[in-house]
């Protein structure tokens, strides 16, 4: 007895502890007792809803449907009657046998119908009440919403109309498995989500699409002409088979593939790791001809056939294919893993299949509804007001994905992955809820399916360096490559020319930077050690001599540039020859026979590139995809890249060649790329800046990288993966960094971002990949800066006359002017203190000595497009000779801190008077 009590107690508190969000109001008081709990309980037991039609005179009871499906703590439902609903009759029973009941504001009776009049609902939302009092005085008042269904609400009668009309033609437009398709206006197909096997990385050049489909790993298109084109995958599922042609439908299983074709006939391919026989169309169904729909389920297929029947096969765990014994005038079908789901011509469902413990899927029983889908444990119902329902269980838990109960946007179409579902609203835009693991819920920015592309942007150009070379040269390039990422921990070249590390593990002591290490002016690191070149063309290795990488090949000196991977270093001399020394697994060290005249070069994963100061670029290594078979004629090169197993130049003109792999499309470079300043890249794909502010990204779309947002301008610097840095030192995120978006969207004042670091435009650094070490990484980080005081740039300086002619030599007691230009490489206005100081006498040198006669510091604002600083001197009595002018740009009087290298280039002479 007392368990009995204990458990009736512990019942009573959790009810009591359940949020009361919809509730009018709630005085619930804690139970003591389960005397107490009858008394204080305002809770309904019970709530059922019919609808009174008449129809030839005679009265029609329709049961309605409640969604969210009833419990004693929803206190929020929808039902939909029909437009001509004379009455609804609500029929509630309390918990409490002495609660008291009002419904619409009438007091009611427990377990007895209370009608509210049809022809006083007004077409669509109209709020209910109903208000339970317990015994004790606390009340608890339930919203019932009940839609008069509009009149313009039908639904085609038969499969083949229903495959004809707009509900079928949205639908067309979107898929969802753990990738997402879209189909756009232009007849083009943009993709995001999961992408381990290439199902996201639409081919180059996919046009005239009329229908998608997807499943967690490969996708599917049909274009206009009655062809598929299919990608991703492992197992033959986007092996179309030979001619076939005449295609009108499509869908796609877990490795596995169909088609409908307009004569009726299901085609099926793929190669199943089991075979459930879901690849082996039913004997007799395509001599018949009549098959209307088709759709796959994870190991199953339904098929939909013109008399409104359903036939299944394959995969038959759960029921899934049972398909209910005198089911008919379907219009519509839906399947995933373990249910499906049939759309009669009246607006109701039909819903076959259990979960894995064999528990049957509830059907809620709702009307009026013109579109389905169905997840892995969950069903969605596109009901006649555009509005959503959507219902499943998993482990004993509701599935409803999030998706509210009032929609802000009527809904055209749906479509189900496996945990996610896609909304295609009345505007063109799109919609998902449910798991986010893949980024399947990050629906590209500015996506609408019934709007035109933008045209191509055309106005004014932010104020970065507009030729590749140019901006190689600038911070931009120069600050990212001072910040490395080592796997959970960081690579810094200070600007003091140190080296610092952050490597909590320490793997292959690579955190064991040598002591006294400096002057260093580059680095690099792979998994196992880091590489150092320091100022005197001297390499310094630490870490791990896998197969004698840091063993410096004897009287190596005179380097100019370092690059490895993994197990293989590269260096380039200052004669412009190589040298490469290491694990030579696929060639990589076999510098080709009198290779000279080489200004840069490039590591890849098995193979290396070397660009020669001519323009041309010479290749060696792992040959397996063609990634050293430098296209004939290729010349007047800028930089070169390594992307995996392919290659790719940057040309002066601003164009992209690539060679090599394809599998994802990294060398699909886009038809008429041109005015491109920098490129990023990673094994397999990249990001190319233009020198007009826009972004163009090519290769895996892997979180959808490849979708840059709609009308993104006014880029001045980029980073693989989807970010970019605008010129207003903001960040725009999309594809791999979504997860980031909210922390990013604060950020101000960057000028770049590598590595999941912060480049600020004063060179400071800040960590933002989270992970267990994100604490540790930015303690490191602080007091580093990465632009070693070079964001400004003494770019002329001259000596001129009081009227303002230059002129060589000044006479004792003259007055002469100092003018220099200071050019901005910081992307934004920024105070800058000039320092002009003039030397003469006994040991005054270009590089310094002698005696100052005079220093004149100026500060202010250098905007942008830079600024000419001029300073006046008078030469004192008595000197002659030759004098040196110092011109130095520092952060102000009180850091006095170098924000560009000095300028010591003019000297003059003074005359005797």
């Amino acid at each position: 007895m007392k368990k009995i009590f204990s458990l009736l107690l512990c019942l009573v508190l959790l009810l009591g502890s359940l949020p009361a969000a919809w509730a009018e109001e709630t005085t619930e008081l804690f139970p003591s007792s389960v005397t107490d709990t009858v008394y204080n309980d305002s809770t309904l037991a019970d709530l059922t809803v019919e609808s009174v039609v008449y129809q030839d005179g005679k009265e029609n009871i329709i049961s309605c449907g409640i969604y969210p499906a009833f419990s004693s703590t929803q206190t929020e439902g929808i039902i939909d009657v029909a437009y001509g609903a004379e009455e609804v009759r609500i029929t509630a029973q309390p918990s409490g046998d002495k609660a008291t009941l009002e419904i619409n504001g009438i007091p009611a009776s427990a377990g007895v119908a209370t009608a509210v009049y049809g022809r006083d609902l007004a077409v669509g939302d109209n709020l209910i009440p109903i208000k339970v009092t317990a015994e004790s005085g606390s009340q608890l008042t339930y919203t019932l919403h009940v839609k008069r269904v509009s009149g313009e609400y039908t639904l085609p009668q038969t499969p083949q109309a229903y495959q004809a009309s707009e509900y079928a033609a949205y639908a067309r437009r979107l898929a969802s498995g753990d990738l997402n398709l879209a189909l756009k206006k232009d007849g083009t197909v943009i993709a995001w989500g999961y992408n381990a096997d290439g199902g996201c990385n639409v081919p180059a050049g996919l046009d005239n699409v009329t229908a998608v489909a997807a499943s967690n790993r490969h996708s599917l298109a049909l274009k206009q002409d009655g062809t598929v084109v299919a990608w991703g995958g492992r197992n033959g599922e986007s092996n179309v088979p030979d001619g076939l042609s005449d295609v009108v439908d499509i869908s796609a299983g877990q490795y596995f593939s169909a088609a409908l074709t307009k004569n009726g006939r299901v085609v099926v391919w793929g190669q199943p790791i089991i075979d459930y026989g879901q690849c082996d169309v039913p004997a007799g169904l395509n001599e018949a001809g009549d098959v209307v729909d088709i759709e796959c389920g994870t190991r199953h297929m339904l098929a939909l056939k013109a008399d409104g029947t359903v036939v299944a096969w394959g995969d038959n765990y759960v029921g899934q294919c049972n398909v209910p014994v005198g089911l008919d005038h379907v219009v519509a079908i839906a399947t995933h893993t373990n249910y499906s789901m049939a759309l009669k011509a009246d607006g109701t469902l039909v819903i076959w299949g259990t979960d894995s413990n064999g528990v049957e899927f509830e059907n809620i029983h709702l009307q009026y509804v013109k579109a389905i889908a169905v997840g892995s444990n969950y069903v969605a119902a596109l009901k006649w007001d555009g509005s959503l329902a959507v219902w499943g269980n998993q482990y004993g838990e509701n599935v409803d994905l999030g998706v509210p109960l009032e929609l802000d946007r009527e809904v055209l179409a749906i479509s189900s992955g496996s945990d996610c579902l896609l909304a295609l609203n009345e505007d063109g835009t799109v919609t998902a809820w449910g798991d986010n693991t893949y980024g399947q819920c990050d629906v590209p920015q500015g996506l609408n399916l019934f709007a035109d592309d933008p045209t191509p942007y055309s106005g004014p150009s932010p104020n970065i360096p507009q030729t590749p070379a140019a901006y190689a040269a600038s911070d931009y390039v120069q600050a990212a490559a001072k910040v490395i990422s080592l796997g959970g921990g960081h690579a810094i070249l200070n600007m003091d020319g140190t080296v610092k590390v952050c490597d909590p593990k320490n793997y292959h002591g690579r955190a064991d930077v040598p002591a006294g290490l400096n002057n260093v002016k580059s680095i690099k690191v792979t998994t196992y050690f880091i590489m150092a070149l320091q100022q005197d063309g001297t390499v310094v290795f630490w870490g791990d001599n896998r197969d004698g990488a840091c063993d410096l090949p004897e009287g190596l000196s005179n380097v100019k540039a370092i690059d490895a991977y993994s197990q293989y270093c590269l260096a380039l001399k200052e004669d412009g020859t190589v040298v490469a020394w290491g694990g030579n697994y696929n060639g990589e060290c076999d510098v080709p026979e009198n290779l000279g005249g080489v200004k840069a070069i490039a590591a890849g994963s098995s193979h290396c590139l070397a660009l020669k100061e001519d323009g041309t670029v010479a290749a060696w290594g792992n040959n397996d995809y063609g990634q050293c078979d430098v296209p004939a004629g290729l010349t007047d090169v800028a930089r070169i890249f390594t992307c995996g197993d392919c290659s790719v130049a940057l040309k002066n003109d601003g164009t992209v060649v690539a060679w090599g792999n394809n599998d994802c499309g990294q060398r699909d470079v886009p038809p008429g790329l041109s005015n491109v300043v920098d490129i990023c890249v990673n094994d397999t794909s990249c990001i190319a800046l233009r020198g007009n502010g826009t972004v163009v990204v090519w290769g895996n779309n892997s979180c959808g990288n490849r979708n840059v947002p709609v009308g993104l301008h006014d880029v001045a610097a980029v980073c693989a993966g989807g970010l970019a840095v605008k010129a207003d030192g903001t960040i725009v995120v999309w594809g791999a960094y979504t997860d980031y978006a909210e922390e990013l969207a604060a950020e101000k004042n960057v000028l770049t971002i590598t590595d999941y670091t912060i480049i600020y435009r004063d060179g400071t650094l800040k960590y933002f990949g989270g992970g267990p070490y994100n604490e540790e990484i930015n303690q490191m980080l602080e007091g580093l800066n990465v632009l070693s005081g070079h964001y400004f740039a003494v770019d002329k300086v001259e000596l001129l006359d009081s009227s303002g002619q230059s002129i060589t030599s000044v006479a004792g007691q003259g007055g002469y002017r100092i003018n220099a230009n200071i050019a901005n490489n910081y992307c934004a206005p920024q105070d800058g203190l000039v320092i002009m100081q003039v030397r003469i006498g006994d040991g005054a040198t270009a590089a310094g000595g002698g005696q100052v006669l005079e220093c004149v510091g100026l500060a202010g604002e250098i905007p942008v497009d830079g600024k000419a600083v001029s300073i006046d001197f008078t030469m004192p009595d008595s000197l002659s000779g030759q004098a040196y002018v110092d011109v130095f740009v520092w952060d102000g009087w009180d850091t006095m801190v170098p924000r560009a290298n000095p300028s010591q280039n003019l000297s003059f002479t003074v005359t005797e008077q």
